[in-house]
């Protein structure tokens, strides 16, 4: 087994790939675990209440006339200010979580076919889990704001940073890492053929 990272013997697509995935998957991990998917207000006649929607969470922030400010945060299993677990909101954060996972292993191949055992089938693999991840990530950024639009809330939403870096980092993995990873991959098998000549 080797000790150091070869990043030398590998195609600069695969090494830029790495380092975009590096990025990516810490941009995905912040927006996962956050909590603002999404911010709205609810305002009565006596209360506004400032509401922030993660995955995992839900906050509120009562802003009251008489100065006083009382915020909470809670699970959303517990049904706090009115919201309350949907079907479709598991939905996304398993899609999430899984793409998450996914992004994670893609983590370790990359690692593993840079520094200790440059196969082709793991830069195949790290191809794969990378649209997989990708794709997952695609359908809960798309599931989520239009199932939380057409919810006939009293609540006024708009997408959060949260949700951003996760549309971030779909697109960097569809975008730039699946593209960076197959020129990585190709050119490393020719200049491999060319070598062996």
């Amino acid at each position: 087994m080797r000790e150091d990272c070869n990043f030398r013997g590998d195609h600069w697509a695969s090494v830029a790939g790495t380092i975009v995935l590096t990025v990516t998957l810490g941009l995905y991990i912040v927006g996962f675990f956050s909590g603002s998917w999404a911010y709205g207000v609810l305002v009565s006649s006596e209360v506004s209440v400032e509401v922030n929607l993660g995955l995992w969470t839900v906050c509120g922030c009562e802003v009251r006339t008489d100065g006083l400010n009382i915020c909470t945060c809670t699970s959303i299993e517990e049904g706090h200010l009115g919201i309350t677990l949907e079907v479709w909101h598991n939905a996304v954060r398993i899609f999430a979580a899984v793409s998450l996972s996914l992004l994670v292993f893609a983590m370790v191949t990359t690692f593993i076919f840079i520094c200790w055992k440059p196969r082709p089938k793991m830069r195949v693999m790290t191809i794969v889990l990378v649209i997989a991840a990708g794709s997952l990530s695609l359908a809960s950024i798309i599931v989520f704001p239009v199932k939380l639009l057409e919810d006939k809330s009293p609540i006024n939403w708009t997408l959060g940073y949260s949700y951003v870096l996760v549309v971030f980092a779909t697109g960097a993995c569809l975008l730039m890492l699946a593209p960076l990873f197959i020129i990585g991959h190709v050119r490393t098998l020719v200049v491999k053929d060319k070598q062996e000549q």
